[in-house]
């Protein structure tokens, strides 16, 4: 009946595309929409330098590592909105 407009994200899933800065983008578009304890997964994580350059970004808006096997896969969780 009421339409409500959620601009709040607790998982976000990134599959593609494989570009550095594209990636980068996307993350920081999610990161301003992300609530404290929402997660980042990423899938491809060989197919493009995101242990090289992704890794410590995201590490510096707050996020931890969350899980991280041997898949080509990645998740981190928001701490808090502002780095402490």
């Amino acid at each position: 009946k009421n339409k409500v407009l959620i601009n709040t994200y607790k998982a976000v899933f990134f599959d593609g595309p494989h570009d550095e800065e594209i990636v980068k983008k996307e993350i920081d578009f999610f990161n301003d929409r992300m609530a404290i304890g929402g997660t980042m997964i990423f899938d491809d994580i060989y197919d493009y330098p995101h242990m090289e350059t992704l890794d410590e970004h995201i590490k510096g808006l707050n996020f931890e590592v969350l899980e991280q096997g041997q898949s080509r896969k990645i998740s981190y969780i928001k701490k808090s909105r502002y780095k402490i």
